[in-house]
């Protein structure tokens, strides 16, 4: 339904809520976020907001540095710093080193956007995020993250 309508209305974004925690059946046999991200095409924001959103202080931006495709990386970046004026937050982009380069050299990545609040750091997507998130924080981020426990499913 949220598939069909998106292309229905040629929309360019989707938003989705998320509850903040999973079924067993969601993760035995996926959720209805992991179907419309992996068959919509276009940019999907999910979003939690136990609070009210206009107690957003900080939106962090994060992705693997080498895995995201510089087009999606350069769109949400463009969506988090929409997001950050309209809310009146600040803006960090956490760029995650989870292996060794391959083509793409690091340096010429961040040098793209040497110009916004980066953040350069290497080791697991999740685990760097977890570190890196602060109450009042909306994260963002151009891809899911890996299947398993999600970001916020252990914190109250």
């Amino acid at each position: 339904m949220i598939i069909r309508s998106a292309t229905e209305r040629q929309a360019t974004l989707v938003i989705l809520g998320w509850k903040g925690y999973s079924t067993y059946a969601e993760n035995f046999f996926g959720s209805i976020i992991d179907a419309v991200v992996r068959q919509v095409g276009i940019p999907v924001l999910i979003t939690r907001f136990p609070v009210p959103i206009e107690t957003t202080q900080r939106i962090l931006l994060a992705a693997p540095e080498l895995e995201v495709s510089p087009g999606s990386l350069q769109q949400t970046i463009g969506l988090a710093q929409t997001l950050a004026e309209e809310l009146k937050a600040a803006l960090q982009i956490l760029l995650v080193q989870t292996r060794p380069p391959r083509e793409r050299s690091p340096a010429l990545v961040a040098a793209s956007y040497a110009h916004l609040p980066l953040q350069r750091v290497q080791g697991g997507l999740v685990a760097e995020v977890l570190k890196a998130l602060q109450p009042g924080d909306a994260l963002v981020n151009p891809q899911p993250l890996p299947s398993g426990p999600r970001a916020g499913d252990h914190r109250p």
